[in-house]
C-alpha cells in the first residue's frame, strides 16, 4: 500500500496507487534520507521513489515525548500489570531479550500521549483504514540486557486466512539507565547494520509493519521498550 502526494478519494486513485504498489514492489527503490516538520512534530525519513513518483515517509519519529521522570512513573505503572506470556515469533527469527505483556486498559491512561502520535502518524501519512486500540489489546515489554538482541524481522503476517493486517508497528523508548549498543534500525531490506536511526529514551517511532527492523546487541547496560501493533481489515 502506498500512498502518494496526489489525490486518493476516488475508487479510480485507490486502485492506481495499488496498481503501482505492486509495480514498485518489483523495482529497486531509490529514493532519499530526509526529514522535516508537519503538525509541529520533527521527524526523520527515507522517502523512496518509483521512477518519478515519490511515495509515502516509511516511519515517523517523535522524540522526547516522555521526559525521565515520566518514563520512571511509566515503568511503575507497567511492573505492577505485567504479565507472563509466550512470545510469538517467526520461525528462525533470533530474540534474545526479555519479554513480559500488559494490556492496553492498564496503561492507556498515561500512554496518551504515545496513542496520539499513532494516530498523529495514520492522518498526516499513511491514511490506512485502522481499528482503534481497545482496553484487551496487548503490548510487549522487552527488557535487553548485555548480549541481546532482535535480529532483522517483520511485524507484517502474510496469512490469506486472517481478515486483518499488521499495519502500523509503535515502539517507544523506556530505558531509565544509560546503555550502548541496542541501536534500532529500519530497512526495506535486512543488510548488515544499516537504517541506524535516533532512538533515545522517551521516543515514539510509528512506521509501517511491512519495514524489516532490528535492534542490535546490547553491550552494556539495560535496554527497556514497549511496543505493539495497530490492526486493520485487509487491503485498506
Amino acid at each position: 500500500r502506498v500512498i502518494s502526494n496526489g489525490d486518493t478519494d476516488t475508487d479510480f486513485g485507490r486502485w492506481c496507487l495499488m496498481l503501482l504498489s505492486h509495480k514498485a514492489s518489483h523495482q529497486k527503490f531509490e529514493g532519499h534520507w530526509s526529514g522535516g516538520i508537519v503538525d509541529g512534530v520533527r521527524h526523520y525519513h527515507h522517502r523512496p521513489t518509483v521512477g518519478t513518483v515519490e511515495l509515502m515517509w516509511d516511519w515517523w519519529h517523535y522524540p522526547d515525548i516522555y521526559s525521565p521522570d515520566e518514563i520512571k512513573n511509566i515503568n511503575n505503572v507497567l511492573q505492577r500489570n505485567l504479565l507472563d506470556g509466550e512470545d510469538n515469533l517467526a520461525k528462525g527469527i533470533v530474540k534474545t531479550s526479555a519479554v513480559r505483556f500488559v494490556q492496553w486498559g492498564a496503561v492507556n491512561d498515561i500512554l496518551a500521549n504515545a496513542a496520539d502520535c499513532i494516530y498523529h502518524a495514520n492522518r498526516v501519512n499513511f491514511s490506512y483504514d485502522i481499528h482503534p486500540l481497545d482496553r484487551r489489546q496487548v503490548l510487549n515489554f522487552n527488557c535487553y540486557r548485555k548480549g541481546q538482541e532482535y535480529a532483522w524481522h517483520q511485524d507484517k503476517i502474510v496469512d490469506p486466512n486472517r481478515i486483518i493486517d499488521i499495519k502500523l508497528t509503535f515502539i517507544i523508548n523506556l530505558s531509565e539507565v544509560p546503555y550502548t549498543g541496542g541501536d534500532f534500525h529500519i530497512a526495506h531490506k535486512p543488510d548488515g547494520d544499516n537504517g541506524k536511526i535516533e532512538f533515545n529514551p522517551g521516543t515514539v517511532v510509528v512506521f509501517s509493519g511491512g519495514l524489516f527492523h532490528k535492534v542490535s546487541p546490547v553491550i552494556e547496560g539495560t535496554r527497556l521498550s514497549l511496543t505493539t501493533w495497530i490492526e486493520g481489515p485487509r487491503w485498506r
